[in-house]
């Protein structure tokens, strides 16, 4: 019977049950679908006349992740361009470490998500379902509106044809293994001696041999504001040496 609104404006939640006092747009209505057993929220984006229905997972830090029965499905249609692919993981969650698996690194020129188009997204394949994260309120506002099952993206840059989504990624993702933070995926030939399920001994000379998964998992590891990094790993016979990874 509530609705929740992620405002970037002011960095806020808002929960009520009160549609009028969130002045909603109905411009950016679409339809929102409720799971019977948790209430989970999943609405429809498309890639042209392509359809992909995705759940709005808030405790997912990307934009896009594609189900990998969807990826199969869909990556003969030509909506998307396989940028690179990897085994490993590169997830924690409330149930644990990811299974390591095959992983794709997609470019999707285009996407209607709401009423909006975005163009020029980097979305990576998930064993689970496809999701929407809470990356997307860096670009506007969402709502939920469970009441009158409705869901709205307003984007910040609604006087444009389209929002540029293009955003650089780490070829290496970082993760946890028996409570050592480790290379999770390499994404790229680096040149050098790298490999998943090397343990990370320090980023940027700050150690992390002796901190606990708590401390791993809540604060970022790599600074985006940042071109390159160097991560010091050690690998499954005990050599240690630094590695350069960059943003790309």
């Amino acid at each position: 019977n509530s609705i929740v609104q992620f405002s970037p404006d002011d960095s806020t939640i808002i929960i009520t049950d009160r549609a009028d006092s969130l002045r909603l747009n109905k411009k950016y209505a679409t339809k929102l679908n409720v799971d019977s057993k948790q209430s989970t929220p999943y609405f429809t984006i498309k890639f042209g006349n392509t359809k992909l229905d995705l759940l709005f997972d808030s405790g997912s830090n990307d934009l896009i992740s594609m189900n990998t029965d969807s990826f199969e499905k869909l990556k003969n249609r030509k909506i998307f361009r396989v940028r690179g692919n990897t085994y490993g993981n590169s997830s924690v969650g409330m149930f644990g470490v990811a299974k390591n698996v095959e992983m794709y690194r997609l470019y999707l020129p285009r996407c209607t998500i709401g009423n909006n188009k975005m163009a020029n997204a980097i979305i990576h394949t998930t064993e689970v379902n496809s999701r929407m994260g809470i990356k997307l309120t860096s670009y506007g506002k969402v709502t939920i509106e469970y009441k009158n099952r409705q869901w709205y993206f307003e984007p910040g840059e609604n006087e444009r044809e389209y929002t540029n989504v293009r955003e650089r990624y780490w070829t290496v993702s970082p993760s946890l293994q028996n409570g050592r933070l480790i290379v999770g995926t390499v994404w790229d030939d680096l040149g050098q001696n790298i490999n998943q399920g090397d343990i990370i001994i320090a980023i940027n000379g700050a150690s992390y041999s002796q901190r606990s998964e708590c401390e791993i998992l809540l604060k970022p590891l790599l600074d985006n504001a940042r071109e390159e990094a160097i991560l010091t790993i050690e690998n499954k016979d005990g050599v240690r040496r630094n590695i350069k990874i960059i943003r790309q």
